[in-house]
């Protein structure tokens, strides 16, 4: 990341309200895993790709094969939060990889 991109990413938060964005899915955390285990009990059948950062939320593929057999991903090293700005050669590689599989089976 650059200053520039750590410039805007500051600006949005110190804008009136400019937290909640951020936040909001901490609200949000208990209605989250009430809406993954449903969907985890019914059964999911479709291609799912999960990255975590190392140092941001590590557990999101983890998570996803709780819901799925198919799931795909795993920890991205160095990584914190915001990975397509932290590691977008990485993650663009696997999305493409991610994307060309899932077309060629089905």
């Amino acid at each position: 990341m650059t200053a520039e991109d750590r410039r805007i990413y500051a600006d949005s938060l110190r804008a009136e309200n400019g937290i909640r964005g951020s936040v909001g899915w901490y609200r949000a955390s208990f209605e989250t895993a009430r809406q993954l285990r449903a969907i985890g009990e019914a059964g999911m059948h479709a291609p799912v790709m999960a990255w975590g950062g190392e140092f941001g939320v590590p557990v999101t593929h983890e998570q996803m094969s709780y819901i799925t057999q198919s799931a795909v991903g795993g920890i991205i090293p160095g990584a914190g939060h915001l990975l397509p700005e932290e590691k977008p050669a990485f993650l663009a590689d696997r999305m493409q990889a991610f994307f060309r599989k899932t077309q060629t089976d089905q």
